[in-house]
Order: structure tokens, then C-alpha cells, then sequence
């Protein structure tokens, strides 16, 4: 395939080879595009292109594919168009009868040091001297199955350039690079400028982005941080609300169990009366056995338990009159007997143990058989 391929950096690591391998590959489907398609779809970057010679000086801006000299016109002012384009990179054409151009073959090991294996051939191949001239170097076709690659060797005399360096120079014009033009009138792609007289391209957009770039990772910064603040707020928030829910659910809770204890104490009480006999048969009993001189003050129950106090004018005799009741069992006299003095009663103080309601049906039961 007949191909141009800019000349690539000396490099002997792998990353260079694969580097090299990539780029003329994608070169090779570039120049299988056809030359509108490449121009539209693959531009190449636009520099300014500059021709100084003895009667005119031209100045011009196109791309290293269309840069020839076709394009430049006959009256383009140089001063104009360097004030237009102040960023872009300054590039001087010479025209191609002013250099010598030498087909070299190498081997395909010497792609990526093509300067450093044709330094020797300038001697050999040009009738310059290598002090004496400025040479460059560029792939013109690679035959992988010979594993050869064709290199052009570009030499001019330094005798002929350093005019037009000094020309630029004295037009306050910083060169990036130095360009031939080929048999087509566009850059052949090489850089006969020495590295040491080439200027570093100022782009003035770089700070802007890099400014631009800060600002958007300073508002990427805050939102992150405002993100987490709200999301530290939300949490906050639920983790409050989960303790208020806590301390509902526990209230609720202890409720609950107030409630149940409530419950199972009235089921207690309830069971309790139910077992005992009512209190309405419980003072008619009394009221039976009691004498017309004796009279209660106060009954007290509570449980199977019942207290009874009051005077009687004979007090001893309650307890046997209170004897074998169905209602109750165990009478007692609970303290000593005490005179109540004015009337010549007695005050009393009885115990009595309440017969459950079940004793009590069995006790009816026995009396019914006797």
C-alpha cells in the first residue's frame, strides 16, 4: 500500500510499538476514505502556513492535508492573518526545489528510529555534509511481507535555510516548524526546524479551560456536599422520628400490659365474689343469729376474710351464737372485750372466715341428708 506516514518518535518500548502499529493502521483506513470524506470527517488541525521569499511574503491558515501553496493566493497579507490567529501554531512551506529528497530502504525495525538510521546516509547519499545540513525523515510505504519500509530522506543546507529563519525572526515570527511542500503542493509532513529553535505553542484557551474545569469540579464539589448535608438532614430526621415511634410503641406497650394487669386483677376480684356468698345474704344471716340487743357498727370483708365490730351488751355470747352458719366457719373474738361505759354495753371485734360458695352448696347437701 502506498501510503504517507508522518515519521514517529524514536522509541524501542512496547507501548511505542504498539503506539506505532495503531497510528499506521488508522492511517491506512484514513487514506482508504476519500479525500473529501477525510477532510470532513478527520480534519487535521489548522496552522499557519508562511511563505517568505526575496519579492512576497504569504500567510495563509489550512490544515497540514490542504496547506500547499494552491491555497495560499496571490495577496494575503502576513501581518493580517498572524493578528487574526494569534494561537495558532506558525509554520514555514519551502518549496520543494530548494531541499534534496532521497528514497532510502530500510528495515521494518527502523520505522520508529528513522532520524537515527538515516543520520548516517546523508553523508553517503546527499553531497552535504551532516554539519552542515538540516535533515528529516518520513515513511513512504511499509511492506509488511518484505518487512522492509521505503523512507524518504529530506536534507536542506543550513546555508539556505538560516535566510529564512532570519527573515521570520525579523518579522517577530516564532516558528514551530518547517515544512516541504511535496509534488502536490501540500506538506510533505515533516520538521525541518532544529528542536532547539522551535517554539512551544501558546494556547490561550488552555487557561480558560483549566478554569472552567475548576469551576465545574468547585460546583461538583458543592452539590456533593449539599447532597450530603440533605441526606444527613433526611437521616437525622427518620432517626428521630424512628425514637419517637420507639417511645409510642413502648407507651403502647406499657399500656397494653396496665390494661392486661387491670383485666386478670378484675377477672381475680370477680372470681373471688363469685366464690363467696352475697353481702345482702351475708347481713341477713347476721341480723338472724344477732341478738335484739346487740347491733353491728361495721363489716369489713376482704378476700375469704370478714371483720365485724359493734357493741351487744353480752359480747362473749356472739361467738357461739354465730356457730355453724353455711356462710362462714372459723368465728373468733379478735381482742379482748371492752366495756363501753354510759349504756353498759360491750364493744366487740369478730373475725369470721367466709365459706366458699361451693362449700356451701356441699354443706346444704349434708344437712338436706341428715
Amino acid at each position: 500500500m502506498d501510503a504517507v506516514i508522518p515519521a514517529q518518535p524514536a522509541s524501542t518500548d512496547l507501548w511505542g510499538r504498539v503506539h506505532r502499529f495503531l497510528d499506521a493502521w488508522a492511517h491506512g483506513l484514513k487514506l482508504a476514505l476519500p479525500l473529501r470524506w477525510r477532510q470532513r470527517w478527520f480534519p487535521s488541525p489548522s496552522d499557519v502556513w508562511l511563505q517568505l521569499d526575496a519579492d512576497r511574503e504569504r500567510a495563509w491558515v489550512a490544515g497540514r492535508d490542504v496547506g500547499g501553496l494552491e491555497v495560499a493566493g496571490d495577496h494575503i497579507d502576513v501581518a493580517t492573518v498572524l493578528a487574526r490567529h494569534p494561537d495558532l501554531p506558525r509554520w514555514l512551506l519551502m518549496p520543494p526545489q530548494m531541499v534534496a529528497r532521497v528514497p532510502v530502504s530500510l528495515p521494518l525495525a527502523a520505522a520508529g528510529q528513522l532520524r537515527h538510521a538515516l543520520q548516517f546516509e546523508v553523508d553517503r547519499q546527499t553531497p552535504f555534509a551532516l554539519a552542515d545540513v538540516v535533515f528529516d525523515a518520513r515513511a513512504l510505504q511499509i511492506d509488511p511481507i518484505a518487512k522492509t519500509v521505503l523512507a524518504e530522506l529530506v536534507v536542506v543546507p543550513q546555508a539556505r535555510l538560516a535566510p529564512l529563519l532570519s527573515h521570520a525572526h525579523a518579522l517577530g515570527i516564532q516558528l514551530q516548524g518547517v515544512d516541504v511542500a511535496d509534488d502536490a503542493g501540500r506538506p510533505a509532513g515533516i520538521n525541518l526546524l532544529p528542536a532547539e529553535a522551535r517554539s512551544t505553542p501558546v494556547n490561550r484557551w488552555r487557561r480558560r479551560n483549566l478554569w472552567l474545569a475548576l469551576s465545574v469540579l468547585v460546583v461538583l464539589a458543592i452539590g456533593a456536599v449539599v447532597s450530603i448535608q440533605r441526606q444527613n438532614a433526611r437521616a437525622d430526621d427518620l432517626e428521630a422520628q424512628l425514637q419517637r415511634d420507639r417511645a409510642q410503641t413502648r407507651l403502647v406497650a406499657a399500656q397494653r400490659q396496665q390494661l392486661l394487669d387491670y383485666t386478670e386483677a378484675a377477672q381475680q376480684i370477680q372470681v373471688l365474689r363469685d366464690r363467696r356468698a352475697p353481702l345482702l345474704a351475708i347481713q341477713n344471716a347476721l341480723a338472724e343469729r344477732f341478738a335484739g340487743n346487740a347491733w353491728v357498727e361495721r363489716i369489713s370483708i376482704q378476700g375469704e376474710q370478714m371483720q365485724l365490730s359493734g357493741q351487744s351488751s353480752q359480747a362473749t355470747r356472739l361467738v357461739p351464737a354465730l356457730q355453724g352458719s353455711t356462710l362462714w366457719r372459723d368465728v373468733t373474738m379478735s381482742g379482748a372485750v371492752a366495756a363501753e361505759g354510759g349504756n353498759g354495753g360491750e364493744r366487740y371485734a369478730l373475725g369470721l372466715r367466709l365459706t366458699p360458695v361451693g362449700t356451701q352448696a356441699q354443706a346444704k347437701a349434708k344437712a338436706a341428708v341428715r
